[in-house]
């Protein structure tokens, strides 16, 4: 029988005592034989590398726990830097996109940031950004003699900008303007003074509301204001007294509404009075907010595209040293409201005061297309002896000195 069936039949206590006995006798010389060949492996082992077994194993141990420190390093390091990238070029751009970004182009108006170094004649090409574009088209609008110098944006993260605004004002002269802009809303209304410097909209500065105004109601029961004489007695008796040098400013309301053709030809009259800004009525109601539009030099050259003046045709308006037809001047209007329609984010971070909002531009755009552009007021300069002889015209239905200065140099 061979051993392989003896080996099988002593596990299964089911060999003879001679067959165990046999089985035994092999295992035993078989236990003999490996402690002999273990013993014969530890001695080459100690030959070859001339340590102890036991600093064999401890340097075994060593470089296996190094290994696995090093790959576990390499993961930690590998991991933390995927998730800083992560969080930079994808976590925080997607926090940004969530709020108003002022550089951001506003859905379906042209960018003119734009470079064209490819033109062999010019070097460089530049136009400006949303924010300049906006905080300029809302001064112009809103904003008598406030001309934007500059406007910088710095990105701050997290929804966050900081924002420097500078201006040039013949009365005030230059300004910087700093404040904040936190995840689409401005902090208690830091460009307040801005945007509200000469006067506050809807106050009536052409129709003298307030204390000193007087309303009468017509046979269609419309109400009308009228400057109360006292408050335009007190301008004519003072402007003699005020040193022949003297420059100022001031709001002149006309006897009725004037066609841009009728505007332009009347202050053809005017030697050297000069009107900065054109109050346009852009509602039936007169307690609608102050708009209208610049006709003086702005010092402003805005370089645009083909695209971009065809969605707003004269919108880079430029005055200084050009003859413009009356259309020009209405066209120029007209785009600059149409321009804010698309302006919602920034007209909730800069102005969310009265109301405004593209519907609100929107309403103005919509009237004057029916009505046509009609000029009810000014915003004038000139000096004492031009708005004496300017105030005691018949067609200057009220008059209100906004500013004075010593000399126009001063």
């Amino acid at each position: 029988m061979k051993f392989a069936q003896l080996l099988e039949k002593y596990k299964n206590h089911t060999a003879t005592p001679e067959e165990q006995e046999i089985v035994e006798e092999e295992l035993q010389k078989n236990e003999l034989i490996n402690e002999y060949l273990s013993s014969q492996m530890l001695l080459s082992a100690d030959l070859l590398f001339d340590l102890p077994p036991l600093e064999q194993e401890k340097n075994q141990v060593r470089r296996s726990v190094n290994r696995r420190f090093r790959r576990m390093t390499l993961l930690c390091v590998s991991i933390l830097l995927a998730v800083i990238l992560l969080v930079v070029f994808v976590g925080l751009p997607f926090y940004n996109s969530l709020f108003y970004n002022p550089l951001k182009v506003s859905k379906g108006v042209p960018d003119l940031r734009i470079a064209v170094d490819s033109e062999p004649e010019r070097s460089y090409f530049q136009s400006f950004h949303p924010f300049f574009l906006n905080t300029r088209a809302f001064l112009e609008l809103h904003c008598p003699g406030q001309y934007l110098v500059d406007a910088d944006v710095y990105p701050m993260g997290f929804g966050n900008y900081r924002v420097k605004i500078s201006t040039q004002n013949a009365f005030y002269g230059a300004n910087e303007y700093l404040g904040e802009i936190h995840r689409g809303h401005q902090p208690k209304q830091q460009f307040t003074k801005l945007f509200f410097q000469d006067y506050q909209m809807g106050a009536g500065v052409f129709y003298e509301r307030g204390s000193q105004n007087v309303a009468e109601v017509d046979e269609n029961g419309i109400e009308h204001f009228e400057q109360m004489e006292d408050s335009r007695s007190y301008y004519r008796s003072s402007l003699p007294e005020l040193p022949k040098s003297t420059y100022l400013s001031a709001y002149v309301s006309f006897d009725r509404d004037l066609s841009m053709e009728e505007l332009l030809e009347l202050t053809k009259s005017w030697e050297s009075c000069s009107i900065v800004w054109a109050a346009v009525r852009a509602n039936g109601d007169t307690s609608f907010n102050e708009i209208g539009f610049n006709l003086s030099t702005s010092g402003f050259v805005l370089e645009t595209t083909e695209e971009f003046d065809a969605m707003f045709p004269h919108l880079s308006f430029q005055y200084f040293g050009q003859e413009h037809q009356p259309q020009d001047y209405e066209t120029h209007f007209k785009s600059l409201l149409k321009y804010m329609t698309y302006q919602g984010e920034y007209l909730e971070a800069m102005a969310n005061v009265n109301n405004y909002s593209p519907s609100f531009y929107q309403e103005c755009l919509d009237y004057v297309e029916e009505n046509g552009v009609k000029i009810y007021g000014a915003y004038v300069y000139g000096n004492r002896d031009e708005m004496i002889e300017l105030e005691q015209q018949d067609y200057i239905h009220s008059f209100r000195i906004n500013n004075v200065k010593l000399s126009l140099i001063g």
